[in-house]
């Protein structure tokens, strides 16, 4: 672990941070995951449990009560207007846990300004690399499918909504086998959405159907208009949550319909 003797050396230290690399971060935040301590030694003497304040420069073995620095993880004390002391909660302190025990991995995190690597998130939250994977790649999936949805209404794509209690495929009224849930094989959402067969089921399958409830379209456009901004099908389909092979039998069409769409933009 590093060692500073003074205020200045742990400042020095911070001031450099974003000149690390990559692999330098990670080893600090391990360290301080694991032993816990970023020490300072005063009087030339080494503090065996503790670490550093980075702010203040104290060496603590816990965070300290100073609740006016932006990386307290405590209790605030407030007054109100009978001057009587109370204790308010911060969000901070909801989201600490044993994996951030000090304030310092707090200060690491954001004097990065939240630019950190999927293993660093990792150590920091206690939770696995493959679990920081999945949630970036659906936040991702989430800011590309609005960029499809506001792309559709900038080509003014014909919309529609689907209504409750209609055969999503021939819109036949079914609203009574939705409530009393006579055929639950045919039930996409209670009370909501179905089919009125197994022949509309096949001809209007539920991932069809759940694309052009999301985007409130044909789903012909609306893939078309997703793969004008991402042409990799693999892409694709994750950004609409279908398995590749469907789209793959649709390329064709998917293809003419985007022709068509920017034609018209022409």
């Amino acid at each position: 672990m590093l060692n500073f003797k003074n205020p200045k050396d742990i400042n020095a230290f911070f001031a450099d941070w974003p000149l690390l690399s990559e692999a330098e971060r990670l080893q600090t935040i391990r360290d301080l995951r694991t032993l816990g301590s970023l020490t300072k030694i005063p009087n030339g003497t080494p503090i065996d449990s503790g670490f550093a304040c980075p702010i203040n420069g104290f060496s603590l073995a816990r965070p300290c009560n100073i609740d006016s620095c932006q990386y307290y993880l405590g209790p605030r004390i407030v007054e109100n207007k009978k001057r009587i002391p109370k204790v308010e909660i911060v969000e901070a302190q909801a989201i600490a846990s044993a994996e951030s025990k000090n304030c310092l991995i707090m200060c690491l995190d954001k004097s990065k300004n939240s630019r950190l690597s999927a293993q660093e998130v990792a150590t920091v939250m206690g939770i696995s690399v493959s679990e920081v994977n999945t949630i970036n790649n659906n936040a991702i999936a989430k800011i590309r499918r609005a960029k499809i949805k506001e792309r559709i209404e900038r080509l003014q794509v014909p919309r529609f909504k689907y209504l409750d209690g209609f055969c999503v495929a021939c819109e036949l009224n079914i609203e009574d086998e939705l409530e009393l849930n006579t055929h639950p094989e045919l039930s996409i959402a209670a009370q909501q959405y179905g089919w009125c067969s197994e022949g509309c089921k096949q001809d209007k399958p539920k991932w069809q159907f759940q694309i052009e409830r999301y985007f409130d379209c044909d789903y012909i456009d609306a893939l078309a208009v997703g793969s004008s901004i991402n042409p990799n099908y693999d892409t694709l389909g994750s950004i609409f949550g279908v398995n590749n092979d469907y789209l793959k039998e649709y390329k064709e069409a998917v293809q003419k319909r985007k022709a068509e769409l920017y034609r018209h933009q022409s």
